[in-house]
């Protein structure tokens, strides 16, 4: 939200507070497309997702290959 409102006091632009940390895991019960896709998102650039988002990545694949 701050990269849209700009930065009208020209203070100093903090650093992101969070950062993803982990490798993801990819899970044992993804297959064909639902596999593909998740192999897909893992593969953006590295740092983008966190171990902890394994998991909605996971559901979101399998929903997309049905």
């Amino acid at each position: 939200m701050q990269a849209v409102k700009g930065n009208s006091g020209k203070r100093k632009r903090r650093a992101p507070s969070v950062k993803p940390v982990g490798e993801m895991v990819i899970p044992n019960y993804l297959q064909g497309d639902a596999l593909a896709c998740f192999q897909m998102m893992a593969a953006m650039q590295p740092g983008y997702f966190a171990v902890t988002d394994t998991g909605s990545i996971a559901v979101y694949a399998a929903a997309w290959a049905d």
